[in-house]
């Protein structure tokens, strides 16, 4: 019997050197996705395997925010000018009676005008003249200077009347679209968004897109609240959307809890997101095999050309859009803790630990060798 039993342990030791690829597993090991831990950077069928560094983090860890002043300035309240639609009221002296605008019993004349559809006005005398863009102000010297020569020492006054052209529309997700009046005071996005009842998803999943004319800006609506600077001046003729687009990224493998996590914060770290996700698995993680899976924006992959070998920075195509990559991060190094809680996490990322190779001896331990000792043991009592 025990020459049975050592024969019966024999062969469960040879199954055990054979591998356990017929055991169940979470998912591929860290050797499988990357290689050994000193495998450098590398690109094979277009995808980017990489181990995070410092140098990395510096350029892929910021995720771009979006903004609206890089797409159409910062503006000013005041610095929006006459517009289409504006109702003007111009009124013009000459010294001295018969002009060409007063006579003997009246030395002024008072002029009502509307800027038309192509920016301009019209002042008899001395024809249309572009308003658009222009304040009162300046729209008073230029009528003045094109009057010269003609009417008598002319004195000119511009006054806007109401700014009938002066509204911007606000749709999609808020609570109630419609058309807005710009006040001469001026009327940020936040403003806008409040006089049409506010944005209906929360604002960390609110995405707000500011159309003026051919020019786009996008941000998210955090973004605006926790950055006053970038809550820019509207401008007449400006449609903002507001749609909701919740974030999310997908935690699996060896870690606490698997599932699909929302990113209710503007920024999310690596290490927030393991943490959501309720960490390594005690028993399963493999600590050096955490991989972030992403589309990263070619641009960004090549302008870290000093982060990346030359030929992996190289093999991204210059017309790419997004391109598949894998980072790693080893967090039986101390240092690597510093960099996930710089690596910010990008709405679509998955998270995935592998599970240690000694987890799956143990669990060849349990399902295979336990029940085959039991066995053993049971046939020598018998």
């Amino acid at each position: 019997m025990a020459r049975g039993i050592r024969l019966l342990l024999l062969l469960v030791w040879g199954m055990a050197l054979a591998g356990c690829d017929a055991l169940p597993g979470r998912g591929p090991s860290a050797l499988d996705i990357a290689g050994p831990p000193e495998q450098v950077a590398s690109i094979t069928d277009g995808v980017i395997v990489a181990p995070l560094t410092p140098d990395l983090v510096a350029r892929l860890g910021a995720q771009p925010t979006g903004g609206l002043t890089g797409a159409l300035g910062a503006g000013h309240p005041r610095a929006q000018g006459l517009a289409a639609g504006d109702l003007l009221q111009v009124t013009i002296w000459e010294p001295q009676g018969e002009g060409l605008f007063v006579g003997a019993e009246a030395r002024q004349a008072q002029l009502d005008m509307t800027v038309d559809q192509a920016g301009e006005v019209f002042v008899p005398y001395a024809g249309k003249l572009a308003a658009a863009g222009l304040s009162p102000d300046a729209l008073r010297a230029k009528i003045a200077s094109a009057l010269a020569g003609r009417a008598l020492d002319p004195q000119v006054q511009v006054r806007l009347v109401a700014r009938a052209g002066g509204t911007i529309s606000v749709l999609g997700a808020v609570g109630a679209p419609g058309r807005f009046s710009v006040p001469d005071a001026g009327l940020r996005v936040t403003d806008a968004l409040a006089q049409a009842g506010g944005a209906r998803a929360p604002a960390y999943d609110s995405r707000i897109t500011v159309a003026r004319g051919a020019h786009r800006g996008v941000a998210r609506l955090d973004h605006l609240l926790q950055r006053p600077a970038s809550d820019i001046w509207l401008r007449p003729g400006d449609v903002i959307s507001v749609s909701a687009e919740p974030r999310s990224f997908t935690a699996f493998g060896a870690v606490g809890r698997q599932g699909d996590y929302p990113i209710t914060r503007e920024v999310l770290t690596l290490a927030q997101a393991i943490a959501q996700a309720g960490g390594l698995h005690d028993g399963l993680a493999d600590a050096g095999g955490v991989f972030l899976f992403r589309r990263e924006p070619a641009a960004r992959l090549r302008a870290a050309a000093g982060a990346l070998p030359a030929h992996v920075a190289g093999a991204v195509p210059a017309g790419a859009g997004a391109v598949p990559t894998i980072l790693r991060l080893d967090f039986t190094d101390p240092r690597a803790f510093f960099l996930a809680d710089t690596m910010q996490i990008a709405d679509g990322d998955m998270l995935y630990v592998a599970n240690a190779p000694a987890s799956e001896f143990r669990k060849f331990m349990a399902l295979v060798l336990g029940p085959a000792l039991a066995n053993a043991r049971t046939a020598q009592a018998l």
